[in-house]
């Protein structure tokens, strides 16, 4: 009697092996898709890095032109530094800095809480993601433009500081920005998921990022309009392949006999 309750307990606290291994390809997809788009990005830098190499004429009039216009003679990042740039240094700037730099950091941190939070939307996240990173390239490649402090010798506050000129394969490909479009296209993709909370943080790292991005002299305004022009047609795209995905889908489940499991959920 006793080794029969002991084997009974034991199946108990065991899980069946078909849960076990459900549970691992849960967590190998989930590893693949974070680890998959972060070699997406670097896969974008890549390209983004070699998309000056065809040779097109780099933009240097027309932008600074429009700019000056909207900003009555000065671009609208000169207006900004003649108002708040103390001459040196400050922690103000360094504040700017900060969100400018926070780009690389905070779509991964909402990457990685998609994977282990949000997997049943993960496939339209993946889908928003890559149109975020590949629309842009051919802009960067027929258009290379040259940013402020480029093409009108406009003052580049990161060049002040101890670390100097950041990194950068292709300074040209400025337009549109990606430090606008990146955040602002989460944002409505996460308002159209009616995840709001979030939505809003991203609401407001995309203002702050404006606001770096002309102030610290990274790029005009017109990159910027750019930007916010180019995310809702990402985040509509998105929509629209969801859209086409689900009806591909939906004609087999429906084929599928009872009871039988959707390979889907496997993955959920």
């Amino acid at each position: 009697m006793a080794s029969g309750s002991s084997a009974e307990d034991s199946c108990m606290e065991s899980p069946p092996a078909g849960r076990r291994s459900n549970v691992a390809v849960t967590i190998l997809l989930r590893v693949a898709a974070f680890v998959g788009l972060l070699e997406l990005r670097a896969f974008f830098g890549y390209l983004r890095g070699i998309s000056d190499n065809a040779g097109f004429p780099h933009e240097q009039a027309a932008l600074p032109g429009i700019d000056r216009a909207i900003g009555f003679g000065l671009t609208p990042g000169e207006r900004l530094q003649s108002w708040f740039f103390a001459g040196h240094l400050t922690k103000f700037d360094s504040f700017w800095l900060g969100i400018y730099d926070a780009w690389f950091v905070v779509p991964t941190v909402l990457t990685l809480y998609m994977v282990i939070f949000r997997w049943d939307i993960i496939r339209s996240y993946v889908t928003m993601r890559v149109l975020v990173y590949f629309l842009p390239l051919p802009i960067y490649l027929l258009m290379p433009t040259e940013p402020p402090w480029m093409a009108i010798h406009a003052l580049r506050i990161q060049s002040l500081t101890t670390a100097g000129f950041p990194p950068d394969s292709n300074p040209v490909a400025a337009f549109p920005s990606m430090h606008v479009l990146t955040p602002l296209a989460i944002a409505l993709w996460l308002s159209w998921k009616r995840l709001d909370a979030m939505a809003w943080v991203f609401w407001i790292f995309t203002a702050l990022t404006v606001f770096a991005v002309l102030y610290l002299g990274e790029h005009y305004l017109v990159d910027v309009l750019a930007s916010v022009a180019l995310a809702p047609a990402i985040v509509l795209l998105a929509n629209a392949i969801e859209q086409k995905f689900s009806a591909r889908i939906a004609p087999r489940s429906a084929l599928s006999p009872p009871g039988a499991l959707d390979p889907s959920q496997l993955a959920a």
